[in-house]
């Protein structure tokens, strides 16, 4: 039959009928209203949008929000669907009044920023005011300062967050609002990888212009090295060997090593600096890296708890590290300073917090010594850049004791969890033994041959330095190369072979010969010449081993020509996870002396080119 069965398309939504309903509409300022739509005629919303008349807003369908300032409020409500938008609008639906005569006030504020970068100013108004005929102001902006005045101006140069709170007084007596952490501000500096003028970067052929270097680009063995590039202290690039053209220094890029100019930032006890040195497998020319230096907050200080436990005191500095375009890094050496006040404070020392990838985890901190008020520590970044909280430690417990050396301890999200060797967990004795371990890094430390407890996983990493890090006094006779160790997951370490390569031309050009040569270790306060050994020559290499207590900052060059140990400064041996040294009533051991020769220049960076610029790799025995 034709015509039988008619089969009609649904019909299309109509346009909404928002309707607006509330629990109250009157009431005393600061007055709470939870509204509603339950009551709009509409089929299939897909989004609400609320105005309450004082220029705030909201999405959701069934808001609550506080009217702080008496007045009288419109208040609107627009619904969407397939078929659009409707409005709905209730003229004068809110009214908040002022407090009754006779009340205390009921202090509000509120700012026109709430976040930025020092030095940050800030506009604060305040509210109620007349409508509760207040008859005196009290402002306190979290950094020490405070104003009277009703609506007041305030300039933050601090990096930090603030709690702001404001005191109102009338006839009938005062009160105070607090807003915690109300305040935020950061500093940023950043350094971008770029090249000098008439200079040329194809795959790892590179070619520094003298000229376009302006006298800023030098080469030292089969390292190019750019000063004052791009923000950058200084660049190193470790090439295959320099070729010295007319105007040009050219090679084949085997490594990069960065050098971040000392960038400060205050904390409450004075300034706080931090200095980077980076590794990269090649230069990621027009890559970007960014420091961002800010105060703690209550969900980093929350995961620093979870962290650390009862051993935390409090947070000094919060920095952001932001590496864009910049993928061959392969780690990096943070020095760190903060004033001897705050180390003292803390005398369990300090943990560095490192947040990436939504796990916290706690590096080792390295204590080097203090110097004109300033304590200085060394941490090795073993990934990606991210988030890192300098904490301050309590003293140790029984029931909360410090990290072990190099132990590793992650919280992700609110719950904590551990890896065999993390803080705070007990463990059985470890063993004691003895591991050969490839290092990895950047520098001349090829081979280390570790005995101590607990070494069997261990590894190490070594970073080239162009210098001692501030506070430790440089060698007044040809260095080579000044270096960092920096073992992770063992317990104790008891001794050390060291194992490292010096250039046969870098050599010649010093007039050395193989009995010339000495490793010289920093060590509770001074350099100790450490017993060194010539092992053989070969590929334009001289390989020495020398003999060690523990890793910390070393320098490859001349014997000490006075032949004995040099104490340079006066610094005591406390340490967050650092190797013990030779205790201070040890006496030196001291290799023979060489001859003396002039003081090498300031910077004498010389990174040998490196096949294994990755993390220590464990060699079997």
């Amino acid at each position: 039959m034709t015509g039988f069965i008619t089969v009609t398309s649904p019909p299309s939504p109509v346009l909404p009928v928002p309707v607006i309903t509330a629990d109250t509409t009157a009431g005393n300022a600061p007055l709470a209203v939870q509204f509603s739509s339950a009551d709009s005629i509409v089929a299939s919303p897909t989004g609400y949008l609320w105005t309450f008349g004082d220029g705030n807003t909201s999405a959701l369908a069934n808001p609550t929000f506080t009217y702080s300032i008496p007045g009288t409020y419109d208040v609107a409500l627009s619904i969407t669907n397939s078929s659009g938008t409707n409005v709905t609008t209730m003229t004068g639906y809110i009214t908040a009044s002022p407090a009754p005569l006779g009340a205390q006030p009921l202090p509000a504020f509120t700012a026109d920023t709430t976040s930025g970068a020092v030095p940050l100013t800030v506009q604060f108004s305040s509210a109620p005011s007349d409508s509760m005929s207040p008859t005196a102001f009290l402002w306190t902006f979290g950094d020490g300062s405070t104003s009277v005045l009703e609506n007041p101006s305030h300039g933050y140069n601090a990096v930090g967050v603030f709690d702001v709170s404001l005191r109102i007084t009338n006839s009938s007596g005062f009160n105070t609002t607090t807003r915690t952490g109300y305040i935020s501000t950061h500093s940023t500096a950043g350094t971008s990888a770029t090249l000098p003028p008439g200079s040329t970067l194809t795959g790892n052929q590179i070619s520094i212009n003298l000229t376009g270097a302006g006298g800023d680009a030098s080469f030292n063995g089969d390292q190019i090295i750019v000063n004052n590039l791009g923000g950058f202290d200084q660049i190193i690039f470790s090439t295959s060997g320099v070729g010295n053209t007319t105007g040009n220094l050219t090679g084949t890029v085997t490594g990069v090593l960065l050098v971040t100019p000392v960038m400060t930032a205050s904390i409450p006890e004075g300034t706080a600096t931090l200095q980077a040195n980076i590794s990269a497998s090649a230069y990621d020319n027009g890559g970007d890296i960014s420091f961002t230096f800010m105060g703690a907050n209550e969900s980093l200080n929350a995961a620093y708890g979870s962290l650390l436990g009862s051993g935390m005191n409090e947070t000094a500095l919060v920095f952001e590290i932001t590496a864009t375009g910049m993928d061959s890094i392969t780690g990096s050496v943070l020095t760190i300073t903060v004033p001897d006040a705050f180390r003292e404070r803390n005398s369990g020392g300090i943990a560095v917090v490192w947040t990436h990838g939504g796990t916290s985890t706690v590096l080792t901190a390295t204590y080097l010594g203090s110097s004109g008020g300033v304590s200085t520590y060394q941490i090795t970044v073993p990934g990606g850049f991210s988030t890192f909280g300098v904490v301050g430690l309590g003293a140790v417990t029984s029931s909360s004791a410090p990290a072990s050396p190099g132990s590793v301890s992650s919280v992700g999200g609110s719950s904590l969890s551990s890896t065999s060797d993390s803080w705070p967990v007990s463990r059985a004795e470890p063993v004691v033994g003895t591991q050969n371990v490839n290092v990895g890094g950047n520098s001349a430390i090829r081979q280390v041959t570790v005995t101590g407890t607990g070494v069997r996983d261990i590894v190490v990493t070594a970073f080239s330095r162009w210098g001692p890090p501030q506070g430790i006094p440089e060698l007044d006779f040809p260095i080579y190369q000044y270096v960092e160790i920096n073992p992770a997951r063992y317990t104790t370490i008891t001794s050390v072979t060291i194992l490292f390569s010096v250039p046969q031309e870098w050599a010649d050009g010093q007039e050395f010969s193989r009995d010339d040569f000495g490793l010289h270790h920093y060590t509770n306060g001074a350099w100790q010449s450490l017993p060194t050994t010539w092992v053989k020559t070969e590929n334009g290499q001289m390989y020495f081993s020398a003999e060690s207590s523990g890793f910390s900052l070393f320098a490859i060059g001349a014997r000490n020509p006075g032949g004995n140990e040099r104490v340079l400064a006066s610094h005591s041996s406390e340490t967050f996870g650092e190797v013990s040294g030779i205790p201070p009533d040890t006496p030196a051991q001291v290799s023979s002396a060489g001859p003396g020769h002039a003081p090498a220049p300031t910077k004498t960076a010389a990174v040998p080119p490196r096949e294994d610029p990755v993390p220590g790799i464990l060699v079997p025995v």
